[in-house]
């Protein structure tokens, strides 16, 4: 499997850094943001392969922050994440494919090794 440049958007700090060490335990890159609004100054400069983001967050919600990447046309995988109703997945992923370049996906919360793992190899 290639190494992938991965970015985790999570106010979930714990699940966050448990997320980082799995997937950076595969030989990938990765950071781990606990705001969305932070991926507006680190976007450009890591240009992720991968973003995992949760739909629920106090400052951007995850449709806002892919709203946004649409413009940013990112043509990555977006991975939506949620602890909720998988409904709110469902609906996040309808969304974001009528408006995005990237290939959508999403995972339930909490997710294990091996949900990643699936992720990455497509």
């Amino acid at each position: 499997m290639a190494a992938y440049s991965i970015l985790i958007v999570d106010d979930d700090v714990r699940f966050g850094r448990c997320a980082q060490r799995a997937m950076s335990g595969m030989g990938h890159i990765v950071e781990q943001i606990s705001r969305s609004c932070e991926i507006f100054d680190r976007y450009d400069g890591f240009a992720p392969d991968f973003i995992f983001l949760d739909i629920f967050m106090p400052d951007f919600d995850g449709i806002e922050v892919s709203n946004w990447l649409s413009e940013k046309r990112f043509n990555g995988t977006l991975v939506f994440m949620s602890g909720f109703d998988p409904a709110y997945l469902t609906a996040a992923r309808t969304f974001a494919q009528r408006r995005s370049k990237a290939k959508i996906a999403t995972l339930e919360k909490p997710a294990r090794v091996e949900n990643f793992r699936e992720l990455l190899r497509g």
